[in-house]
């Protein structure tokens, strides 16, 4: 056990060494200082189209495969399909596995396309019959009369998706224009559907064709269904210690269609609802989850393969910070097969007008791989922790001495499994 910390605490050093150095690409083009574009479907959390056009232009090369294991709205894919490369993306989250599926039209020739909209347009037509801005002018019998509005939009939704029979790519059509009708403010007509669904259409007419396979996978970035070395550069901005509930993400549509969206969130990596009664044991988890995600990207990535990863610098838990860049850097190079290729800075302000930073691992594989067990992880967020107690005392001291003490006691978070079949070229 002893030689597991040293060598631990030899990795952070290693890793500082390496920080800071902006090879490639300046501060100035990371810190999209001339940005210009946003998200085409809006996610929380997600990083911008422009971030990926750079990597892309920079690392990849003609015919690369990309993969996102934590595609949220899809912007890595777009991003490849528009620049021609074949992509996949993975993601547990309901709402942004369709919002993301989007991408599936970048393989549909536009005059298809036009078929699909003009379906879809039927569908909702022959189920929006014209009213004047009255919920219960909406056409249904004098028995349905004194449903309330939410009654009178669920029936709408249930009947304009029975119409999709099999027809998975018009359904994803039509539940984006429900996600987008959801998001509208209230008090809102149901006519405003039309307005929802020329929202999705205008994003669908916008994407490139692309011959290339643009695949969405929903299915945990634990346990992608994909082939050993198939691909070439893995982008993805993965989940942090602690972080935001993102299956509260357009919840009342998801819950409309059936998702048990609790089940979904016991998947989530790092999560802030696990652990409530000692947030601390958050770390454990999460160490224990993101290796596992670091060691299935190692047996996907090829021997001269990138991998790209994004994520905000600090995390706090109970007001104590915790550095999740050097934990995943730690893991990747302890635990993974990794070796640190280059570790680049970037910075933005938020909304509240808060400088926020982030860093930007590249990874490569090692040519004779260490792959470690559990037991890394859990000492080494022990170790995450053990630091953590400088300058810290009372009850957040005493539960983070009763987080280290149950370490071994913490489970990973169950693997979340969707799609069991999915097609690679």
């Amino acid at each position: 056990m002893l030689t597991s910390v040293i060598s631990i605490i030899d990795i952070f050093s290693q890793v500082q060494t390496i920080s800071n150095n902006c090879k490639s690409l300046s501060p100035e083009q990371l810190d999209l200082q001339n940005k210009n574009r946003t998200s085409i479907l809006p996610w929380r959390g997600q990083f911008s189209p422009e971030l990926i056009e750079l990597f892309l232009k920079v690392y990849a090369h003609p015919n690369d495969v990309i993969l996102d294991p934590f595609a949220g709205s899809g912007t890595t894919l777009f991003e490849a399909a528009r620049q021609g490369l074949s992509c996949y993306g993975t993601e547990i989250n309901p709402a942004a596995v369709e919002m993301a599926k989007t991408a599936h039209f970048v393989n549909i020739e536009p005059t298809k396309r036009q078929k699909l909209i003009k379906l879809a347009e039927e569908i909702i037509n022959k189920h929006l019959l014209p009213f004047a801005g009255d919920l219960f002018f909406y056409g249904f019998s004098e028995k349905q009369t004194s449903l309330d509005k939410q009654e009178i939009e669920e029936n709408f939704i249930i009947k304009i998706l029975q119409e999709c029979d099999n027809e998975q790519i018009l359904k994803n059509l039509l539940i984006n224009a429900i996600i987008n009708y959801h998001q509208q403010n209230q008090p809102r007509e149901l006519i405003a559907f039309r307005k929802a669904l020329q929202k999705h259409i205008n994003i669908i007419t916008s994407l490139p064709y692309s011959p290339h396979p643009c695949q969405v996978i929903h299915q945990d970035a634990r346990n992608i269904p994909l082939s050993d070395n198939s691909i070439d550069i893995v982008i993805t901005s993965p989940p942090y210690i602690n972080v935001f509930n993102y299956h509260q993400n357009n919840r009342i549509t998801m819950e409309m269609l059936g998702w048990n969206l609790l089940t979904v969130a016991k998947s989530e990596i790092g999560a802030n609802r696990k652990h409530r009664q000692n947030r601390f044991l958050t770390v454990i988890q999460y160490a224990l989850d993101i290796l596992d995600v670091l060691k299935e990207i190692h047996r996907l990535i090829k021997e001269n393969g990138r991998v790209i990863i994004v994520i905000g610098r600090e995390s706090n838990i109970r007001g104590v910070p915790f550095k999740n860049g050097t934990l995943l850097a730690n893991l990747a190079v302890q635990g993974a097969g990794f070796k640190i290729d280059l570790i680049q800075e970037r910075k933005f302000k938020n909304k509240f007008g808060k400088i926020i930073y982030e860093d930007i691992l590249h990874l490569v594989p090692e040519k004779n791989p260490h792959i470690a067990d559990d037991t890394l992880a859990i000492e080494l967020a022990k170790e995450f922790l053990t630091t953590a107690l400088e300058n810290i005392e009372g009850d957040i001291y005493e539960e983070i001495i009763n987080a280290k003490n149950r370490a071994n006691l913490v489970q990973k978070s169950p693997i979340f499994q969707a799609d069991n079949n999915v097609t690679q070229d």
